[in-house]
């Protein structure tokens, strides 16, 4: 039979245990924390570029972010923060994952709208976050995902750095020089992004700009080539087709192909295999069987390249 000094020192020892469990796991999480076989299936890394560090918050100060893991009462909000970086030849992309552990939304509630990632010195860095409005209703998968940000300003001392943090293996990033990373919730930074939002729409809008452009000059070109025979007119736009072909550039080259055609005069023999090939490239595959199924029809099993157009056929219609 239990007597009642030891009842009471059973519950104890179970309000102990059951007081010190969280803090076990976590630290026993955290040297687990730069084993990136573990990271990169978990989170759906990308192969570069990408920063994560793990910080903790007091419920007695929301806007500060701690590096350590200590076993005090006050340190009971664990969060991750994923810095993605991405490049193209249009801008300079970033954007932050803010993945909760062990979070209070009471904490989160007073957090100021904007947060600063700095990177460690002598480069410093600084990338400024604003917040998602409602960010908890908006979390995905139990993250919470910024917009994709640019800022100029942040990075005109040491543009070739974010190239090298962009090129950066992520497998070399979690470990290695994470823990001197800062972070800083303000109201207002002193630097301001000069775009956010969605990258894909940027990226088509600026392009779709490039490309009327290129159609403009292109015109202004032909205009200037109309009166030339439609001979040296052809042998002009084979040249240029040939220089977009080697380069694999299949959207210039889509350009080309209808103007070849409509020249009067007599075509080169593969030229619907090249211009089925630019279309299956730049996703029309039922476009690209069009001119394929033409070129084999009208050139026979004898064509240069009647083996490749039979396996683009093959392709294009899987895409179908």
């Amino acid at each position: 039979m239990f007597n009642l000094k030891s009842i009471i020192l059973l519950l104890m020892v179970s309000f102990l245990a059951g007081c010190s469990s969280p803090w076990t796991n976590i630290h026993s999480y955290d040297r687990e924390y730069g084993k990136t076989t573990k990271l990169i299936p978990q989170f759906n890394i990308p192969a570069n570029g990408s920063y994560i560090m793990r910080r903790i918050v007091r419920p007695s100060e929301p806007n500060e972010i701690y590096m350590g893991l200590e076993s005090s009462k006050d340190y009971v909000n664990v969060v991750d923060f994923w810095l993605e970086l991405k490049q193209t030849s249009h801008g300079d992309y970033y954007r932050l994952h803010i993945i909760p552990q062990k979070l209070s939304k009471s904490i989160t509630n007073q957090w100021k709208p904007w947060i600063i990632v700095k990177t460690p010195k002598p480069d410093s860095l600084f990338f400024p976050v604003k917040l998602p409005e409602n960010f908890w209703a908006k979390a995905d998968s139990g993250q919470i995902i910024s917009e994709w940000f640019i800022c100029d300003s942040c990075f005109k001392e040491n543009p070739a750095k974010f190239t090298s943090m962009v090129q950066a293996r992520s497998a070399d990033t979690y470990a290695e020089g994470n823990k001197n990373w800062l972070f800083d919730f303000v109201e207002t930074p002193t630097h301001k992004p000069n775009w956010s939002g969605n990258i894909e729409a940027r990226e088509q809008q600026i392009q779709a700009e490039l490309d009327a452009k290129e159609e403009e000059k292109q015109k202004k070109l032909d205009a200037l080539a109309a009166d030339l025979p439609p001979e040296l007119r052809r042998d002009k736009y084979m040249v240029q087709l040939s220089t977009y072909l080697k380069k694999q550039d299949y959207k210039s080259a889509l350009r080309i192909f209808p103007r070849l055609e409509a020249l009067p005069v007599a075509q080169d023999p593969s030229l619907k295999f090249f211009y089925g090939e630019a279309l299956l490239r730049t996703g029309s595959p039922q476009e690209a069987l069009t001119k394929l199924y033409e070129y084999v029809n009208e050139q026979g099993r004898n064509a240069t390249h009647y083996g490749k157009a039979l396996k683009l056929i093959n392709e294009a219609e899987s895409q179908i």
